[in-house]
């Protein structure tokens, strides 16, 4: 498991959300607030290429999106070589609900839309050394 020295974290994080307003505000919290490295996706397709690039340490993924959706998504990211058992924390607006709907994927948590931005890192941070 990784660890974390001081405000800064080594997790690598993708951040999967077709809103790019989401994705500028919790990229910059999680770097600037939190000290994680930060990739995004746009969509699904570009998320499931990002994972076959460079393996993040956890995904942070929206459910509802155009095309293919949250469960999608993190279905096709779990058949990638060396993705089985990557962790998910799903960034909803549904809440709950959406826990059973990822498939095989490893659902960590699941963070509410909207998020407080100043609490993102610490609340991500706390799932992963909680797992």
């Amino acid at each position: 498991m990784n660890t974390i020295e001081g405000a800064t974290s080594p997790w690598h994080v993708l951040v999967v959300d077709d809103d790019e307003l989401v994705l500028e505000v919790a990229s910059l919290s999680l770097r600037s607030v939190g000290g994680f490295s930060v990739e995004t996706a746009v969509d699904g397709a570009h998320a499931v290429e990002a994972c076959r690039v460079r393996l993040p340490d956890v995904v942070l993924l929206d459910m509802m999106m155009p095309g293919m959706d949250g469960a999608e998504t993190a279905r096709a990211i779990a058949q990638l070589p060396g993705a089985a058992g990557l962790p998910i924390v799903v960034l909803t607006a549904k809440g709950e609900a959406v826990r059973d709907g990822v498939g095989d994927a490893p659902v960590l948590a699941v963070l509410e839309k909207p998020f407080d931005p100043m609490t993102l890192p610490d609340r991500l941070r706390d799932v992963l050394l909680r797992a």
